[in-house]
């Protein structure tokens, strides 16, 4: 196929009179040129023929009708019912150029084993065109990397104000291919596709300024006539700016010849009104505005040979051994490290099935490079099901998602063999830097109730090994229907006639190398009309090597000393609730219950002030707040190397109570 498309724009390129001078300009001349051109493509191989030729000395202007130009082994045959060039002008340095050429009727048809393709358009226009006035053709043995760089290599020296097509269509054919043991079978497959007005702009040095087409139609049919199923797409409103071919040129080059280094624009930017997608008695696909910027290849990573050594393992039926697994993970890999692009978005879109119907507001891919996403945006989410229960999210982000780092995993997992232990586990953390939701509403199963969340955030990094060194966690207004079996609060709050809670959480931790200590903190828990909780502390004596693998995070727990401690309660009404329900249970009212707790306080201060110097002053504090519940301030602080682990391990609370300096404050 490719070398008789290059065989046409060998036509084009020449203008079947390219080399006419001045002093040749005669019918004659202009056959014998044609004659010339016709007669290399047959000696390349090339099946060439043409109808009436005929030249306009006066108006410049040549035209041949019928052309035919087939690949020696019949797969490829190219048919243009009439060729035109206007405004011929005389061949200068080697270069042919035209005011105008017109190719009509045109037909591209390639057939492969099985399978038949058709390309039509009735018209293609080109203006101002400039270009060689030889063109090579590669070797009829030669490859299709080979063809497909000499049309690049060509199309780069070319240049045209304008190229127009008036609409075209394209049909496939695939027969079905019956299953034997090695490969499974498929069922026959039509496709067609209809393309809308074309016009190309601006082309010069391999580079197209601005491309639009109006729209694609596509229909296809899987199955045999009689109980075929397809589906249906259409894509209207395509522009694309700043087009540049010289990454695909370089990525046509030889394995021998040295490789582009680093990425090259492919385009600038691409966009597209809509595009909708139907499948017969299926799903329905609809979406708006869809774009694309800053799309560039690196043909150092992603080239014509990986391609083609990817889809050779790839090939179905073929049973991969571990060394065949572990390259294609790898040729996979450098194809996906190969590609970059700024920006990838689309709104207002709609996936519709039996099931119910989704619907996304805007989703929006930004900064792809060597294998990895800095960010991906979903917003606008809306979940219907078949059974009336709807679920909404209004933004969700996923931060850092590495694709390369799945390669990663799956090579060694290829390589070692699944591995669940924990050290597989923290690999997954180089798979993504964090993600976050807002505005999520679930229903409750089984209950008259909507769970919320206002916002989760978790984000994670600073590796200096396995482990990361830095986390941080956000979740606020987590809002869900609560009942008496919940436990403290929440029964609390039932008894005082609530039927759902909020809930919000942060937690902050980060490794501080040159004090080796982890930080924790800030920290915070608060449940609406209930009780907040802060706290701040440090664990000392972690060497930086903790961080390296699971083995080591967990052996740094023997060494780690407790630090600064910093825990702040607020009363937001537990308390009163708490007061109320003892009250209660006692058959007391609630100021009775309030003194009576406050005279337990103070009795237990007093007996364990011996053992216990602060024992008193604490006592003081929980009196404070007994009679004005708002906050509780409580600072820890070592006296002298605590290990944290002998805290856990110890159940005697008097002898934590004197390894630590507490001081406990009521306050407003």
């Amino acid at each position: 196929m490719k070398k008789a498309i290059i065989a046409v724009l060998a036509l084009v390129v020449l203008g079947l009179g390219g080399y006419f001078g001045f002093s040749f300009w005669s019918g004659m001349k202009a056959r014998g040129e044609v004659e010339k051109i016709f007669a290399s493509l047959r000696q390349s191989g090339t099946q060439a023929s043409h109808g009436e030729i005929a030249f306009d000395f006066r108006g410049r202007a040549l035209s041949v009708d019928d052309i035919t130009i087939a690949a020696a082994d019949g797969s490829s045959t190219v048919k243009i019912g009439r060729f035109t060039a206007d405004g011929i002008a005389p061949p200068s340095g080697s270069r042919f150029t035209a005011d105008s050429i017109k190719l009509r009727a045109v037909e591209v048809r390639t057939t492969v084993p099985g399978g038949e393709t058709t390309y039509e358009t009735p018209l293609v226009e080109v203006a101002r065109y400039s270009g060689p006035a030889a063109f090579v053709l590669p070797p009829a043995q030669d490859t299709s990397a080979a063809a497909l760089r000499a049309v690049l290599t060509h199309f780069a020296q070319t240049s045209a104000e304008r190229i127009v097509l008036p609409r075209a269509t394209a049909r496939v054919r695939v027969a079905a291919v019956t299953p034997t043991q090695q490969t499974p079978g498929t069922d026959a497959q039509s496709v067609d596709v209809e393309y809308g007005a074309f016009r190309a702009e601006g082309i010069g040095q391999g580079k197209i300024a601005h491309i639009h087409l109006d729209r694609i139609g596509l229909r296809s049919q899987i199955g045999p006539q009689s109980a075929a199923q397809g589906f249906a797409g259409v894509l209207e409103g395509i522009d694309a700016d700043a087009v540049d071919t010289a990454p695909l040129l370089a990525l046509t080059q030889p394995q021998a010849a040295p490789a582009a280094a680093g990425y090259m624009p492919l385009y600038g930017r691409v966009s597209a009104a809509s595009y909708s997608l139907t499948q017969d008695g299926g799903a329905a696909v609809m979406v708006s505005n869809l774009l694309a910027e800053g799309v560039a290849l690196d043909p150092g990573l992603l080239n014509l040979a990986r391609l083609d050594a990817l889809n050779a393992l790839a090939q179905p039926g073929h049973t991969l051994s571990t060394e065949e697994s572990a390259r294609l993970i790898t040729l996979t890999s450098d194809v996906l490290k190969g590609v970059s692009f700024a920006t990838i978005s689309m709104s207002q879109a709609s996936l519709s099935e039996a099931s119910g119907k989704m619907e996304i507001g805007t989703l929006a891919m930004t900064g792809y490079t060597a294998g990895k996403l800095q960010r991906l945006q979903a917003s606008g989410i809306v979940e219907h099901s078949k059974d009336g229960a709807t679920i909404t999210l209004g933004n969700g982000v996923v931060n850092g998602l590495s694709l390369a780092a799945i390669m990663d995993l799956a090579a060694k997992t290829v390589s070692e063999g699944a591995d669940t232990s924990a050290d597989s586990v923290l690999a997954l953390f180089r798979i993504l830097d964090g993600f976050e939701f807002a505005d999520l509403k679930v229903p409750e199963l089984n209950a008259a109730g909507t769970i919320s969340v206002g916002r989760f955030a978790l984000s994670w990094g600073a590796f200096i090994g396995a482990v990361p060194t830095k986390f941080s966690l956000r979740a606020q207004e987590i809002t869900g229907p609560i009942s008496a079996d919940d436990g403290v609060p929440f029964n609390l709050l039932v008894a005082a006639g609530m039927a759902s809670a909020t809930l919000s959480f942060t937690l902050d931790t980060a490794y501080d190398q040159a004090a080796q200590a982890l930080v924790i903190g800030p920290a915070s828990a608060q449940v609406e009309q209930a009780f907040s909780i802060a706290l701040d502390a440090r664990l000392t004596g972690i060497a930086p090597a903790a961080f390296d693998n699971s083995t080591s995070a967990l052996g740094a727990l023997d060494t780690a000393g407790l630090g600064p401690v910093k825990i702040v309660f607020a009363n937001l009404g537990v308390a009163e609730l708490a007061l109320r329900a003892y009250a209660d249970v006692a058959n007391v009212d609630v100021e009775q219950m309030r003194g009576e707790l406050i005279a337990v306080v103070q009795e237990q201060a007093r007996a364990t002030s011996a053992d216990f110097p602060d024992a008193e002053r604490v006592g003081a504090a929980l009196v404070q707040f007994l009679k004005t519940p708002k906050t509780l301030t409580l600072t820890l602080a070592p006296k002298g190397d605590v290990k944290l682990l002998d805290l856990a391990q110890t159940d005697d609370p008097l002898a934590t109570a004197r390894a630590l300096s507490l001081d406990l404050v009521a306050g407003p």
